[in-house]
């Protein structure tokens, strides 16, 4: 048994070649999913803020029509508003803070 094969068969080779190859796709794969998948999330969180920012204008148009286009109620001189306070005088609760927390205390409201 003189006859010794001094380099690997051709199967051998082709494994070899073909694990060094699987094992860059799986690196260069997943390099590309992790750029795919922030790229997804910025365009995600960019929809988002627009669609935030429009909801924000639509909400501000709708407060401005509904307080009579966009004019305020404070007196122009900077006074206190012209709308009255539509709360009752005297309804008010008194409270005090315990260590369990805060007590209403059961008074009658004082009605004038």
């Amino acid at each position: 048994m003189t006859g010794t094969q001094a380099a690997p068969d051709l199967f051998a080779r082709i494994s070899f070649y073909a694990k060094r190859l699987t094992s860059w796709a799986a690196r260069a794969g997943f390099g590309v999913f992790v750029v795919a998948a922030a790229g997804v999330a910025l365009l995600a969180t960019t929809l988002l803020g627009l669609f935030l920012a429009l909801a924000a204008l639509f909400l501000k148009a709708a407060h401005s029509f509904g307080r009579g286009g966009g004019r305020s109620n404070a007196n122009p001189r900077g006074g206190a508003s012209a709308r009255p306070d539509r709360r009752p005088v005297g309804d008010t609760l008194d409270a005090t803070q315990t260590p369990d927390g805060w007590v209403i205390d059961p008074q009658a409201p004082k009605h004038s």
